[in-house]
């Protein structure tokens, strides 16, 4: 059986081993060993003889450098045996310091984590609230937040139908308020509040126009209590929350101030009653309307707050338009200036005026105003019993009455005579010819308007201006003033001015007249009257 062949390597190492100089065994303990050995084999035996001296003085280098090393780095390695001995100290010192840690600031530790944990908890559950609503409500809430600024500019275009549709819309898709959504639903809300005051605001100056039809108040009142029907859901107790009766008060508020404004133009006398009835009239009608048979005003507030509102300003506007007549009577007529023609030009004034005042009454009937013209005051003398048409016509009267004087005129035939509505018997007394003429422009005066409640006044007044006539007279013209124009006057008063029968009350039952006639001396008997 062929034997492998030894390496070079091992060919020392078999000598070394047949010299019994190397063990078996220790040919393969060490690769180094024997390379080590096949080195010191090759080696020769001077050079292996000088190895002892040079390892010797190998040795001594080293042990020199040793003691160069000691002395040198002497502080050092103090230090570093200090050092080293205060390793123990120190160790005890951690040992107690981590003790103490633990056994003292353990528990607040665990605490403070479970504390983070449960804020943790709660910032996680926030975090996932909002992206919930991030994710399931982005359009909803995008939309939301447009609202208000849609409604304003809805509002800004006098768009009101447009704008509370999109307000109850904003209201149907509005979410309930939450723990995680109050401070954004809050904000949702003040900003659709803004919008809808701003809405109510210029609904209510709308209304306020004196000037505005029935059409366009209608329909400005129907929104604006559509506003107060959503700010009575969602905004009660606010100052968007209003009551019919507020709206009614605003609405008839410009109205008295136009009133109030009717009386201050410098207009004609039935110029001013056409613009006051008008505006009444119109009031009336419109507040009718829109507080009274309006369906949406009864469905928004349910109170009779708006028809007493409507009933005192129809009485304050009457009250105004008695006092203004009163004063403006008493004003042209207490007094009057001018010539006689003047002031009967004044009393058929006084005519057309109470005719038209007739007519503003029944006017007015239809929505349910009452104005009674001989209830307006007389303010001279507020307890008196005449209304101040009857002071008006019985002051023209009383001044014609005092402008008679005696006069004599010289009268052509009866037959051509310009006044021959004077009894033809007058003609021989010039001077009684006189004062019938100036007796019928006084009666000319009071024909245009002679209300019936001034004629007991008016005849006395007549009685007391013959009486004096009659004391100024001369004798010889007592009988035909007495007989003659005295009951021709009379009779023209009482039936032909207040066309009142014979037996009503005239100059014979006038005490100062009666009185006068005892007093004059009768020369005469009563001619006939022809």
């Amino acid at each position: 059986m062929a034997t492998e062949a030894p390496s070079t390597l091992d060919s020392p190492l078999s000598a070394l081993v047949r010299l019994e100089l190397l063990n078996e065994e220790f040919k393969s303990s060490s690769k180094e060993a024997a390379l080590y050995l096949r080195d010191l084999a090759r080696t020769s035996v001077d050079a292996i003889e000088q190895q002892p001296a040079q390892q010797q003085t190998s040795a001594l280098s080293l042990q020199h450098q040793l003691s160069e090393l000691c002395t040198r780095n002497t502080p050092t390695f103090v230090l570093s045996q200090s050092a080293f001995n205060q390793i123990p100290l120190l160790t005890a010192n951690c040992d107690e310091k981590i003790s103490n840690l633990s056994n003292n600031l353990l528990y607040r530790v665990q605490e403070a984590t479970k504390q983070f944990e449960h804020s943790a908890d709660v910032a996680l559950a926030s975090r996932k609230a909002i992206f919930s609503v991030k994710n399931v409500m982005q359009t909803s809430v995008h939309q939301l937040f447009r609202m208000p600024q849609l409604v304003n500019i809805q509002v800004s275009k006098a768009n009101y139908e447009e704008a509370l549709q999109l307000a109850r819309h904003f209201f149907l898709i509005l979410p309930a308020e939450g723990p995680n959504t109050e401070n954004i639903t809050k904000a949702l809300l003040d900003d659709m509040y803004s919008a809808l005051y701003r809405a109510q605001t210029l609904l209510l100056q709308a209304l306020r126009d004196p000037y505005a039809k029935q059409p366009q108040a209608r329909a400005w009142a129907s929104y604006l209590f559509r506003v107060i029907s959503l700010a009575h859901e969602h905004y009660r107790d606010t100052e968007l929350d209003l009551r019919k009766a507020d709206i009614c008060f605003h609405f008839l508020h410009s109205r008295f101030m136009r009133i109030h404004g009717c009386f201050k133009s410098r207009s004609d006398l039935l110029n001013i009653v056409d613009t006051w009835k008008d505006v009444v009239l119109n009031t009336c009608s419109m507040a009718l309307s829109i507080f009274v048979d309006n369906q949406i005003a009864k469905i928004c507030t349910v109170d009779t707050s708006s028809e007493q509102l409507i009933s005192m300003f129809c009485s304050h506007a009457v009250e105004c338009l008695y006092a203004f007549l009163s004063r403006t009577l008493l004003h042209q007529t207490h007094t009057p200036s001018g010539s006689i023609q003047s002031w009967e030009a004044m009393s058929q004034r006084l005519e057309n005026l109470y005719s038209k005042l007739c007519f503003v009454s029944e006017s007015l009937a239809s929505v349910g105003v009452y104005m009674d013209v001989s209830l307006i005051p007389y303010s001279h003398a507020a307890e008196s019993q005449l209304s101040a048409f009857d002071h008006a016509a019985l002051s023209l009267w009383t001044a014609s009455l005092r402008s008679i004087h005696l006069e004599e005129v010289r009268v052509t035939p009866p037959e051509t005579d310009t006044e021959c509505s004077l009894p033809r018997a007058l003609a021989e007394h010039p001077v009684c010819v006189g004062i019938g003429r100036q007796v019928v422009m006084a009666l000319n005066v009071l024909r245009h308007f002679a209300p019936l409640h001034i004629q007991r006044p008016a005849v006395d007044a007549m009685g007391k201006k013959f009486a004096q006539i009659l004391s100024n007279l001369s004798p010889d013209a007592h009988p035909c003033f007495m007989n003659i124009l005295v009951p021709w006057a009379s009779s023209a008063l009482t039936q032909g001015v207040f066309d009142m029968p014979e037996q009503s009350y005239s100059l014979h039952d006038c005490d100062i007249w009666r009185q006068a006639c005892k007093n004059a001396t009768h020369t005469a008997p009563s001619p006939a009257l022809r």
